[in-house]
């Protein structure tokens, strides 16, 4: 098996529950900075051996379900963001050379509720 080097890792949270969005969010609040505790301790753990973690924090994703609920509520598509559009952001990590870590990236829809 030939060695190809580090990968890094993308994990990925939704905005609700980050400060600053206007929604009753306790529980995901509180999931959320637990979940940026265990990234930041996966982030140096990984550090010497240059893999970097990125949290990325998107509004709803339009996957067919979510665009199925949104329809369903006559909320517009745009509310959510193209699946596409996440997949460039993961491109974009993946890319980066290993002197780079992109550690948390906040990704709101143009129409979406929040910030």
């Amino acid at each position: 098996m030939e060695w190809i080097g580090p990968v890094d890792t993308g994990i990925s949270a939704m905005r609700r529950g980050d400060l600053g969005i206007n929604l009753q969010e306790v529980a995901n609040s509180a999931s959320k900075f637990g979940l940026r505790g265990v990234v930041h301790a996966l982030r140096e753990e990984l550090r010497s051996q240059q893999i970097g973690v990125t949290v990325i924090n998107p509004d709803n994703v339009g996957t067919p379900e979510v665009l199925a609920d949104l329809a369903a509520d006559n909320l517009l598509s745009a509310e959510a963001i193209p699946l596409t559009d996440l997949l460039s952001i993961l491109d974009c990590i993946l890319s980066l050379s290993r002197a780079t870590c992109l550690k948390e990236i906040g990704v709101p829809a143009m129409l979406g509720k929040g910030d």
